[in-house]
């Protein structure tokens, strides 16, 4: 008999997909924890809800994960600045920035999952689809543009092709864009996370109200 929600995950997801990283990917669950879906609630661990993502709350979550990473930044510019050459060091601080990277590639999507019940109350219509789409679009035209302009920055600072062997010039302006244009999207990031206002309670309230105007004629949005 089928008593937790891990198991009944794992068997639907045997049922409608080949392997598990399919059913993460289509069900925009981040592949390297969805082993711990089907794990849920199993006997002697902690039941890890949709409401457990927001127990610490996503904007303070990301806002520690920026800072991690940022940190890392600052500290391998530092460790170049000062001509340190011990592998020791810029490792100790790649795992610091590993950390912050780690998270910043997963909130985002553990919070995507509540942005169509925001959507929901706002416009009465569910368009995870759409949401999904938006935002796999943004990403890869934002890295696209990203390479792009690295590539013009590194070609107008003396860029010689086919060689290890490149221009004072260019060997910093690389060091910037590496330190400089992450730093500047962090900050900005950070400042738009203290707009974020969605968490356990606020959440809570989005889906009584929702509740409400579905079961409440003439209540829903226009």
């Amino acid at each position: 008999m089928t008593t937790t929600r891990g198991e009944r995950l794992r068997i639907a997801r045997e049922k409608r997909f080949k392997s598990a990283r399919s059913a993460g990917k289509a069900l925009g669950i981040a592949i390297s924890t969805y082993g711990a879906h089907e794990r849920a609630e199993a006997p002697g661990g902690r039941d890890y809800g949709p409401n457990e993502a927001l127990r610490i709350h996503p904007a303070p979550s990301y806002r520690i994960a920026l800072t991690l990473f940022a940190l890392g930044v600052a500290g391998l510019l530092a460790l170049y600045s000062a001509g340190v050459t011990d592998i020791f060091w810029y490792c100790a601080i790649v795992v610091v920035a590993g950390l912050g990277r780690g998270a910043l590639n997963y909130i985002p999507w553990s919070v995507y999952n509540y942005m169509p019940d925001v959507d929901e109350i706002v416009t009465g219509r569910r368009r995870e689809g759409a949401f999904a789409g938006v935002m796999t679009f943004v990403r890869k035209v934002m890295q696209s543009a990203a390479i792009l302009l690295a590539t013009q920055i590194l070609n107008f600072a003396g860029l010689v092709p086919k060689t290890m062997d490149q221009p004072a010039a260019v060997v910093t302006t690389v060091v910037a864009i590496v330190a400089i244009g992450p730093l500047a999207i962090m900050l900005f990031g950070f400042v738009v996370s203290l707009r974020f206002k969605l968490n356990s309670e606020t959440h809570a309230v989005l889906m009584t109200e929702i509740e409400r105007f579905k079961t409440q004629p003439g209540t829903a949005p226009p």
